[in-house]
């Protein structure tokens, strides 16, 4: 009779997957002994147990510029081919660690699986990395939104073609506008607009196979030019309860004010001109608005009267006098 040695100890099997070296043999037998010379040791190896997963399935998302996979958490795969003792099977599960083959969309992706077990009987098996799966799983195109930026200018008499540039709001991952193909063009009622108005700014031309690019307009303002009357010097006047301001001097068009080539095509009637405060108070240095100018022509309604600049004139606090009070005599 025998027995074997591992590690000082006697064994008679070994269970978990791995190479033991160094096994002796102890005779039992009385009758027998061992030569003290020309014994080798025995080594013993168990295969670690190959699994497999199946029901595995990849979930479908929307572009985010990685190549990152979800596993399904209803159909995230189960580990066949573990082993039981005494109806008792071996605690062993797994994670799963899944790449798309790219980052960029595609209607049915193939998918790069990386397992790793766990379990306090995880080093009994083995479970192989797989690569190039197919599966239903797609990446889906991200919605991107361009929008024109508004612009604005003074009418010149110059036609608008140039634009603000663009917005981007939808791009994932740290991308830019560089990922985008095509070339960005401007159009809309704004291109070679010229009177004062208001304008659509529109962009197109950019293209992209991960996202669904959509394109809102922006807008252009074309203001009036301001028309500055000069010759006009303000009142000074005592508090009277209106706003009504006086004006000396005489009102003339600052010519300079009408852009060059308008001056056959606008007119401006100062007849009616008059001045006002803002309001009634006791003021110094308050500032005289005017009104009642009258601009007409084919290029009217690019223009606007604007303000004096230093048409001023003070309010002083008008006297108040009381009258009718007796005084009453007293011991």
């Amino acid at each position: 009779d025998y027995s074997f040695i591992y590690g000082g100890k006697s064994v008679s099997s070994f269970q978990d997957a791995g190479t033991y070296s160094g096994i002796s043999v102890s005779i039992l037998n009385d009758n027998f002994k061992i030569k003290s010379t020309g014994n080798t040791d025995g080594s013993f190896t168990i295969a670690k147990k190959t699994l497999n997963v199946s029901g595995l399935e990849i979930e479908s998302k929307t572009y985010d510029g990685t190549n990152k996979a979800t596993v399904s958490i209803t159909n995230s795969g189960t580990l066949n081919g573990i082993l039981s003792k005494n109806n008792i099977q071996d605690d062993v599960s797994f994670t799963t660690d899944a790449t798309f083959n790219s980052k960029d969309v595609q209607n049915t992706k193939t998918v790069n699986l990386d397992y790793t077990l766990t379990g306090e009987k995880a080093g009994n098996y083995t479970l192989s990395d797989v690569t190039n799966v197919s599966t239903d799983a797609k990446i889906n195109k991200a919605k991107l939104t361009v929008t024109a930026t508004d612009d604005s200018k003074i009418y010149n008499k110059i036609a608008y073609t140039r634009n603000n540039g663009v917005t981007y709001n939808g791009l994932v991952n740290n991308e830019a506008a560089t990922v985008l193909g095509g070339a960005l063009s401007y159009g809309g009622t704004s291109q070679n607009a010229v009177n004062a108005g208001t304008y659509t700014i529109t962009a197109s031309g950019l293209t992209s196979g991960n996202y669904d690019i959509s394109f809102v307009e922006g807008k252009l303002t074309i203001t009036k030019k301001d028309i500055n009357i000069l010759g006009l010097t303000g009142v000074d006047k005592t508090y009277d309860g209106t706003t009504t301001a006086s004006l000396t001097g005489t009102a003339t068009l600052d010519s300079s004010s009408i852009v060059s080539g308008d001056s056959s095509d606008v007119s401006v009637d100062l007849s009616g001109l008059v001045g006002n405060f803002a309001n009634k108070n006791v003021e110094n240095n308050k500032a005289i608005n005017i009104s009642g100018i009258t601009i007409s022509g084919a290029k009217a309604g690019n223009y606007n009267v604007g303000a004096v600049t230093g048409l001023t004139a003070n309010i002083t606090k008008a006297d108040l006098t009381v009258s009718g009070l007796t005084a009453s005599n007293k011991v």
